[in-house]
């Protein structure tokens, strides 16, 4: 149930923000571990 309303959320959220959802986001982060990641720019990026 809890899985549930979290992907409603999230699917709001990005409806509502027009923002990247969080497990894209995660997804990008994965992909360029071992890479050095500047989170303060992706944060920025974002808004």
């Amino acid at each position: 149930m809890a899985d549930v309303i979290e992907r409603a959320l999230e699917s709001y959220e990005i409806q509502e923000a027009r923002r990247e959802p969080a497990s894209s986001f995660y997804a990008r982060l994965v992909a360029s571990s071992g890479a050095d990641i500047d989170l303060e720019k992706i944060i920025r990026e974002g808004r």
